[in-house]
């Protein structure tokens, strides 16, 4: 099986630039898998403790794709980094939880052909968000 990417130092570096901006008054979206970070409840808990000690509303977002659609968005995105992926997209496939959902608190976006459209899902994750009711 591929060795694909693991981006520790990077998450590491995405937490500190949140953190930052957060203690400056500034909100943050933070877009990354978090797969493993979000199965560990001692990580979860660290996080939320660190945010709501700086009066920060943390909302956790999980983006869902099925196969078939994210096949399609990895060719039509033609970054290098996919390579191995296309080259052995069975194996990827075989390497992931498609299904994989946080086991905490969180909004689900679906980002599959058959989704609804994302406009309507981000009008609602808003809505939710800042906590309007409709």
């Amino acid at each position: 099986m591929a060795n694909y990417w693991h981006p520790t130092r990077e998450y590491e570096a995405l937490r500190s630039a949140v953190t930052e901006n957060v203690q400056c008054g500034n909100s943050a979206i933070v877009t990354a898998p978090f797969i493993r970070e979000l199965n560990d409840d001692a990580w979860v808990s660290r996080m939320r403790a660190l945010y709501e000690s700086l009066n920060t509303k943390v909302a956790v977002v999980w983006v869902y794709c099925d196969v078939d659609t994210m096949l399609t968005y990895v060719r039509h995105r033609g970054a290098a980094r996919d390579a191995s992926k296309l080259d052995d997209w069975q194996g990827y496939v075989a390497s992931i939880d498609a299904d994989f959902r946080p086991p905490i608190d969180h909004f689900l976006i679906d980002n599959s052909a058959s989704g609804r459209p994302l406009q309507e899902q981000a009008q609602a994750l808003i809505s939710s968000v800042l906590g309007e009711v409709k």
